[in-house]
């Protein structure tokens, strides 16, 4: 088996396990998810594992981790800029996955400019009408929603179903996901 490979299979074990609980992070000081973004940045940095590692921060925060959530995505925001730059696609999903996280904890005030520089991102990479600007719009939409700034929230939310119109078709579940969230103004 290739070194490399068995390398993120231990890793990828570890995360599980941890996320799992059958390991307590608390147990290695919280200092498991910090190492296993490091990880990342030590190997061949492919933008396959940041969006791995990305994946198992939402593990943590299901689980209701959020710090160790927190500690995964701060260091992997830091890697991603580092490797690629502050504009780069993978910057934005991992802010993208920063807002979730924030949301879940109802830090709505902290997670605003977080998705608002995401959209941007997205935008200067794809374009206006890309699918992933449709998840930013969404993103962002939906927090300023769940603020009660509706007249905020509806441009984004129709920008998005607009998208996704284009992109899927009238009868993907993705219209119908985006049409649920006008419906919740």
């Amino acid at each position: 088996m290739d070194k490399s490979l068995l390398k993120f299979l231990y890793r990828a074990l570890a995360i599980s396990l941890v996320a799992a609980s059958t390991f307590s992070a608390a147990s290695f000081g919280h200092a498991a998810p910090v190492l296993i973004a490091e990880g990342v940045a030590t190997q061949s940095n492919s933008q396959a594992e940041i969006a791995a590692m990305v994946e198992e921060a939402k593990v943590f925060a299901s689980n209701g981790k959020y710090a160790e959530a927190v500690l995964i995505l701060e260091k992997l925001l830091g890697i991603a800029e580092k490797l690629f730059g502050p504009d780069h696609h993978d910057v934005a999903n991992v802010l993208n996955a920063i807002v979730n996280l924030l949301i879940l904890q109802g830090q709505y005030t902290a997670a605003e400019p977080v998705a608002r520089r995401s959209l941007s991102i997205n935008e200067k990479v794809f374009g206006a009408e890309n699918r992933e600007v449709a998840v930013s719009l969404n993103n962002l939409g939906s927090l300023l929603s769940a603020q009660n700034k509706y007249s905020l929230a509806e441009p984004f939310l129709r920008r998005s179903l607009a998208i996704k119109e284009k992109t899927f078709g009238p009868d993907h579940p993705e219209i119908a996901l985006a049409l649920n969230n006008l419906g919740q103004l």
